[in-house]
């Protein structure tokens, strides 16, 4: 990923962090994906608001009642596109990271499942982000689970062959080389048992590299590969063992770039997709 959109990502999901997703970021809307617009509702209302929409976002991609009034409210953030929990097979006992971790949604449903006997690892780059996980975690006395700062397309601060599960909820998009971050869940997950589970955006039609722009890569749409290329890279990393366990509409994005090449209507999808370690 180029400094510049590195850097855009974590001052996006920083402010995310601090403030809440007042702009709609990377979650699933029936209009455009941009998020450069803010509520100009009062403070009471706005808020009201913002929790309402984060819960109902956190529905809408597959969560439920039961699990989100399990875990820390402020680590629903409304960010993601699928519950790759739900889909993991968790068992007690498991070793879990999850990379990109945000406030911890994942990390806490994760934790409810390994208990006592496991652990589960949250790995993100952004400083807010861990922080504002870290005081869940500590204000809730989560003993099962640990935030590490890590750049998930670099060597994260996990050992090799030592992980059970690997979960993602929207994260790959946002890198620029999925293979990469690929071969570094490759890494760390156990050899034969070890599986990755995650959740993330495809496109039927990916931006030439001339007309990225870095406010709709931070929204989980620029970086979006085709799910071909998206499978590729996961096989560059070394899966062969690869299955599609949700596939369903996300939105659709008219891209600003009238005049020139991958202009026009774009459709994202969103897809829950495991691997395991051969």
């Amino acid at each position: 990923m180029s400094i510049d959109i590195k850097e855009k990502v974590k001052e996006r999901y920083g402010k995310i962090a601090l403030v809440g997703n007042t702009d709609s970021c990377c979650m699933p809307s029936p209009s455009s994906s941009s998020c450069y617009n803010s509520s100009s509702d009062s403070d009471i209302d706005s808020l009201i608001k913002k929790n309402s929409s984060l819960l109902s976002s956190a529905k809408s991609i597959g969560y439920n009642t039961k699990e989100l009034d399990s875990i820390p409210e402020s680590s629903v953030l409304g960010v993601g596109c699928g519950n790759p929990i739900k889909f993991a097979h968790i068992k007690e006992g498991d070793i879990v990271v999850d990379f990109g971790s945000g406030a911890g949604i994942d990390v806490f449903l994760a934790a409810n499942i390994v208990k006592e006997r496991g652990k589960v690892i949250g790995i993100d780059m952004t400083e807010e982000m861990l922080r504002k996980a870290r005081d869940n975690a500590q204000k809730y006395e989560y003993k099962n689970v640990d935030f590490r700062q890590g750049d998930i397309e670099n060597k994260v601060p996990v050992e090799d062959n030592s992980v059970d599960v690997v979960t993602s909820n929207c994260v790959i998009n946002l890198t620029s080389n999925k293979t990469n971050a690929f071969k570094e869940v490759y890494r760390i997950l156990k050899p034969k048992v070890g599986k990755m589970v995650i959740s993330d955006l495809v496109t039927d039609k990916e931006i030439p590299a001339n007309t990225v722009n870095a406010e709709s890569w931070c929204s989980c749409i620029d970086g979006a590969l085709t799910k071909e290329n998206f499978i590729k890279s996961m096989k560059e990393a070394g899966f062969t063992t690869i299955e599609i366990l949700d596939e369903k509409p996300y939105l659709e994005v008219e891209q600003q770039q009238s005049n020139q090449e991958g202009s026009g209507r774009r459709k994202i999808t969103s897809l829950t997709i495991k691997a395991i370690k051969d």
